[in-house]
């Protein structure tokens, strides 16, 4: 197992998911807003829900559904129980909300989205899989992005895609345009701080605050990275995080790097069982895939079982 593979999919993803900003906004009259129920409230779907309560609400204008990234927060929430409970619990749970909560041809409509969400969310699973430590994270960012939204294209209608990932979009071009400046070894300081200056002209304070965070992260995962290569222990990559992100920051990420640390012990294991299984003459087609079914779920979830396929494929091509 190529263990760069994995520490280049963190630390694009990590990335990723600071650009996550939505701002929510619409040219329309204001669409009422239906929020959870208050059984949904109470966190007993799963045990990390208590004392929560769902993110995001259903938005009508009349009697249709209002597409927009509010919609993929609430589905977001629930998905988050994955490894708790298995995907078809979380979506009939899904839908049971939005019976009670929606007119039936709304309800019609979330369901087709959720559908079409969960399925988008799977096919992001291969695109954190594939990228590359090619040493040029800057490329490896725009490649990523790039991939993000040709499956995002492949999902949803146009002007779903603005509706949901419109805002998102944009803040993802604006993050990786700051880094690109930064990252320009040909303009100096003071050029640097110029062009970042035109950049933060439109935006707000809070804008400016948010859209510099994932820029920050990329680039301190960068140092992070080169720290390791020189031989960098877990505790001098959390004082080198805490240093640059603070305590916070750099708890959140140590306890990625022992998850992503874990996925790849059981990952390499599986791996490896797998191939003697696939190699096993003594085997009958149906009984391999019997077999490999049953190691499947002995190291992985019902949940974590998506996100197989593009390991395999990868480790039946490399033999």
């Amino acid at each position: 197992m190529n263990h760069k593979i994995l520490a280049a999919a963190a630390v694009l993803a990590l990335f990723a998911a600071f650009l996550a900003w939505n701002i929510q906004s619409t040219t329309m009259q204001p669409p009422s807003v239906i929020q959870a129920s208050s059984a949904v409230k109470q966190g007993t779907f799963a045990a990390s829900f208590n004392g929560t309560r769902p993110d995001g609400a259903f938005r009508l204008q009349g009697d249709q559904l209002v597409v927009d990234s509010r919609l993929l927060d609430f589905f977001d929430y629930y998905l988050a129980a994955l490894g708790e409970r298995s995907l078809e619990d979380i979506r009939r749970q899904i839908e049971n909300e939005m019976d009670h909560s929606l007119p039936p041809a709304a309800a019609a409509q979330a369901k087709k989205m959720l559908n079409q969400y969960i399925a988008y969310r799977a096919a992001l699973v291969a695109v954190d899989k594939d990228q590359r430590a090619n040493g040029d994270m800057l490329q490896a960012l725009k490649q990523r992005l790039h991939a993000v939204r040709r499956i995002r294209e492949q999902f949803f209608l146009p002007d779903q895609v603005k509706a949901l990932f419109g805002n998102q979009q944009l803040d993802e071009e604006q993050a990786l345009a700051r880094l690109e400046i930064q990252q320009d070894a040909n303009l100096s300081a003071e050029e640097k701080s110029n062009r970042l200056a035109q950049l933060d002209a439109t935006l707000t304070p809070e804008q400016r605050s948010m859209r510099q965070q994932p820029v920050q992260h990329a680039l301190v995962e960068q140092e992070v990275q080169a720290a390791r290569k020189n031989g960098a222990g877990d505790s001098q990559i959390h004082q080198l995080r805490t240093q640059k992100l603070g305590a916070e920051a750099a708890d959140r990420l140590a306890a990625v790097d022992k998850d992503e640390a874990q996925w790849g012990a059981r990952m390499d294991a599986y791996l490896a069982a797998r191939k003697a299984l696939v190699a096993n003459a003594n085997l009958s087609a149906n009984e391999r895939e019997a077999a490999v079914q049953r190691l499947r779920s002995q190291y992985f979830s019902d949940a974590e079982q998506l996100r197989l396929g593009a390991y395999e494929a990868d480790e039946t091509s490399s033999r």
